[in-house]
C-alpha cells in the first residue's frame, strides 16, 4: 500500500522496456513518477543520487513511498542508496532487467556509488521489500551482457551446487537460444543460492566478502 511510487530507470531500458513498464503501473490505482538517468557505469556518481533526491522530494514523497529501481545493476544501486537516505529510509522494489543484475546485484542489499577514489566506496546496505524478475525483459539484451549474467550463475553454481552446476551443463544451448522457463530456472536458483550467502552473511563479515558476493 504505497502512498506513491518514484520509478528510477536509464534511457537504455526506458527505450526498450518503457511501454511495458507503464502499462503494468498504469493498472495501480497509485500516483507515480518517473526519473530517467544517463546510462553506464560513469553516471554511477553522486550527481546521480541527488537527481534521485531531488526527483522524489520534487513529487513530495512521504515514508510511506516507495522507489522502483527498473534497469540493470548501476540504476539499482543508485535507486537503492537513494532509497535509504531519503527521509531517513524509505521502501524499494527492483525490477531487474539485465541477467546479471537478476541474479546478482538485485540480490543482497548492497548499493551505492563510486567515488573518484574507487568503484562502490559509499554505501549502505539496504534490503529491497521485493525483487520482480521478469524474463521477457531479457529479450532486448545484446549478447555480451547476457554472458555477463551467464558468467555468474556459472560461478555460483561452481562454488554452492554441484548439481545446478551439472544441470546448466546439459540445457546451455536452450539458455542460449532464449528458452525462457530455463532461464527462469536458473534465475530462481541462482537467487536461492545467494539468498543463503546473504542470510549468513549480510554485511560481508566473513563469507560473502571472500566469495565476493
Amino acid at each position: 500500500a504505497p502512498s506513491s511510487l518514484l520509478v528510477v530507470t536509464d534511457s537504455n531500458v526506458h527505450r526498450a522496456r518503457g511501454k511495458a513498464l507503464h502499462a503494468a503501473l498504469d493498472a495501480l490505482a497509485v500516483p507515480w513518477s518517473e526519473l530517467t538517468l544517463a546510462p553506464g557505469e560513469s553516471y554511477k556518481n553522486l550527481a546521480s543520487v541527488s537527481a534521485i533526491w531531488d526527483a522524489a522530494l520534487g513529487a513530495d514523497l512521504d515514508r510511506d513511498a516507495v522507489i522502483v529501481a527498473f534497469g540493470g545493476g548501476v540504476v539499482g544501486d543508485l535507486a537503492g542508496f537513494a532509497a535509504s537516505s531519503l527521509l531517513r529510509g524509505v521502501r524499494f522494489v527492483g525490477v531487474p532487467t539485465t541477467l546479471l543484475s537478476m541474479v546478482d546485484a538485485s540480490v543482497g542489499g548492497k548499493t551505492g556509488f563510486d567515488h573518484p577514489a574507487g568503484k562502490n566506496l559509499v554505501g549502505a546496505f539496504h534490503q529491497p521489500s521485493a525483487v520482480i524478475a521478469d524474463v521477457a525483459h531479457l529479450s532486448t539484451l545484446p549478447a555480451r551482457d547476457l554472458a555477463c549474467g551467464f558468467a555468474e550463475i556459472v560461478k555460483i553454481a561452481l562454488t554452492r551446487d554441484a548439481a545446478f552446476f551439472s544441470r546448466i551443463e546439459s540445457t546451455t544451448n536452450q539458455a542460449k537460444s532464449g528458452d525462457r522457463a530455463i532461464l527462469a530456472e536458473y534465475i530462481r536458483r541462482s537467487v536461492e543460492l545467494k539468498a543463503e550467502i546473504v542470510r549468513d552473511d549480510e554485511r560481508e563479515a566473513g563469507n560473502r566478502a571472500i566469495l565476493n558476493f
